[in-house]
């Protein structure tokens, strides 16, 4: 923990890593901290093993998760699924990433019971998810991506999901403990979400099952 600092780059060589991880550092506004794979190096995080904690869990601010897989390899499809990142802090940037055969690819954004907001700020770029979540005993489950924001701004831009067993981006919100509001979704591609489990789901659906107005959905090409 000593010689992790605001501004500094971690970068990890070729390997799978098993396990799962909590970052526990802030980085600052101008200098986050950058997790990435060495160049040119495939570096696979597998959480393997444990089905209940996401892979990744990132809980401070301003940090850069870059060039990784994210997966879990337990061959079981009819139990349920960690999710690959969850983002609990703020100023997040998710680029690069490859997330697949994990519960949800990325969710964050929730409402804590003292109605401050659980991640915010958060960007995912240029990212390929697929083949995400399971088969339950009543349906499919497990989408890309499982987003609610009230505070800030989600933006997800230029990245790739198709093959989810449930929705692509599922940006929604049962209820009113979250909002649904701010989203900037833009230069993605997504096709055939749905498949794994039998039934074809929405590509994109932002939405909420609520009183509250959702407000500044931006959906582009």
């Amino acid at each position: 923990h000593g010689r992790c600092h605001a501004g500094h780059d971690f970068e990890i060589h070729a390997g799978r890593y098993e396990g799962t991880w909590v970052v526990k550092q802030h980085g600052l506004p101008g200098a986050p901290i950058t997790l990435r794979a060495w160049p040119g190096d495939r570096v696979t995080l597998d959480s393997a093993g444990d089905p209940d904690e996401p892979v990744v869990q990132i809980y401070h601010e301003w940090m850069v998760l870059q060039d990784l897989e994210i997966t879990n390899s337990d061959a079981d499809r009819r139990r349920e699924r960690p999710t690959g990142i969850y983002v609990g802090g703020d100023h997040v940037q998710l680029v690069n990433l490859w997330i697949h055969d994990v519960g949800t690819g990325v969710s964050g954004g929730r409402l804590r019971g003292d109605d401050t907001q659980e991640g915010t700020d958060i960007l995912l770029y240029g990212c390929l998810l697929y083949n995400n979540g399971w088969l339950g005993t009543d349906r499919a489950h497990g989408h890309h991506t499982y987003f609610t924001n009230r505070d800030s701004v989600i933006r997800m831009e230029d990245n790739v999901l198709f093959h989810a067993y449930g929705f692509g981006v599922h940006n929604y919100s049962y209820g009113d403990s979250n909002y649904v509001r701010n989203n900037e979704i833009v230069g993605n591609v997504w096709f055939l979400n749905g498949v794994p489990g039998g039934k074809l789901y929405d590509n994109c659906m932002v939405g909420h099952d609520g009183s509250h107005p959702m407000e500044n959905v931006l959906l582009q090409e």
